[in-house]
């Protein structure tokens, strides 16, 4: 199903990968996974993460608090706008569709 998906063609991926490799160096000097750094940038945007497993060990590692700093999260915002996502999520007629629902109408 990725393959896909406009986010995972391979200009986009290759893109998007390195923006998973300086997440993943942050989250490496924090002593945590990519999973927790993420979990907690998105606390600190003030949304409530609702992170998904199906193993015990990853439920546990989802759940410890990761304080990320000023510092931390002005170098993760600097990284979207040095390195943006590349690709739409869905693509296509799925994006279209998507906002649609969202929106309450109809496809015409």
């Amino acid at each position: 199903m990725r393959r896909y998906l406009p986010r995972f063609q391979p200009d986009a991926f290759e893109q998007n990968f390195k923006l998973v490799e300086a997440v993943e160096r942050i989250a490496n000097r924090h002593g945590a996974s990519v999973a927790q750094l993420t979990i907690a940038w998105v606390r600190r945007q003030g949304a409530i993460p609702f992170p998904r497993s199906t193993k015990v060990e990853r439920f546990v590692e989802n759940r410890q608090d990761l304080p990320l700093t000023e510092q931390d999260l002005d170098e993760i915002q600097t990284l979207l706008q040095i390195l943006p996502v590349a690709g739409e999520r869905y693509g296509g007629q799925h994006e279209k569709l998507l906002y649609l629902q969202a929106q309450g109408q109809k496809e015409s």
